[in-house]
């Protein structure tokens, strides 16, 4: 049975960091805000402890944040709850709380779930169970770590959400994905949007140019605002109905036409 002593405080000095934390780089500036937080309203959240095989000492579970926020506040002591826990629970206990509190990036949960999984050799099923978790979260939380670099990176960061990279991933040539994910990432980028962007580019040789911009722009009239491109000659933005496959205002358009022609 495991066991929750009162809350007390603990020296920093004594206590072990995750080897793993879930976080890839927390990053200083949300360390500073997190301290400046706690020193104005006080740690509402004490972190959570177990005793380590080092006499005296302690390892982390859950509040790596909190820590570091308190070392940089310059405190040598911080309010902890000391776990009488098992190790094979630590790694859940540890996910778990950082999923509610903490805000992981969608690429940063899944690169923790699967670890965890892989520590513990445990199924998706078995996971999601012990996580209250829905298998089907699951599942789609941990494939986002079958994703390109480029649009993995962009879900860490926030550039874009993980609905649109999943669309974008079936889109295997790299050249035309740096594209379409440039033009998310400077013009912003619904779902549907990004779907109708990798099912042109599936359809690409069996279909007419204008069909392809018929079937881009059908997606973009459903959304609920009106989606403009820069046309790649004059880049001046225009709406995605009027605009030709390679992106080209219509004078533009008329203008290279001629041109060939005079050729």
């Amino acid at each position: 049975m495991n066991t929750l002593s009162p809350t007390r405080l603990v020296d920093i000095s004594l206590i072990n960091l995750a080897e793993e934390p879930d976080r890839f780089r927390p990053g200083d500036t949300s360390i500073d805000d997190l301290a400046a937080s706690i020193g104005e309203h006080g740690l509402i959240n004490p972190i959570t402890l177990i005793p380590s095989a080092t006499d005296g000492r302690y390892d982390l579970v859950a509040g790596h944040r909190r820590l570091l926020a308190h070392v940089a506040l310059g405190r040598l002591q911080i309010e902890s709850k000391v776990l009488d826990r098992v190790p094979e629970a630590i790694h859940a206990l540890r996910l778990t709380e950082n999923l509610q509190r903490e805000d992981l990036s969608p690429i940063e949960t899944a690169v923790a779930i699967k670890r965890w999984r892989d520590q513990e050799g445990i199924t998706q099923e078995q996971a999601a169970e012990k996580l209250g978790r829905g298998l089907s979260w699951l599942k789609k939380a941990e494939s986002l770590l079958s994703l390109q670099d480029d649009l993995m990176d962009a879900v860490h960061t926030g550039q874009i959400s993980a609905s649109v990279a999943v669309a974008l991933k079936s889109v295997d040539d790299d050249a035309t994905r740096g594209y379409y994910l440039g033009t998310a990432l400077q013009y912003g980028c619904t779902t549907d949007v990004a779907t109708a962007w990798a099912q042109n580019y599936k359809k690409d040789s069996i279909q007419s140019p204008e069909q392809l911009v018929a079937d881009a722009s059908a997606a973009y009239n459903s959304a609920s605002q009106e989606h403009m491109l820069p046309c790649h000659v004059c880049q001046q933005l225009h709406p995605i109905s009027i605009l030709r496959n390679v992106f080209l205002c219509p004078a533009d358009f008329q203008a290279l036409a001629g041109a060939t022609r005079a050729k």
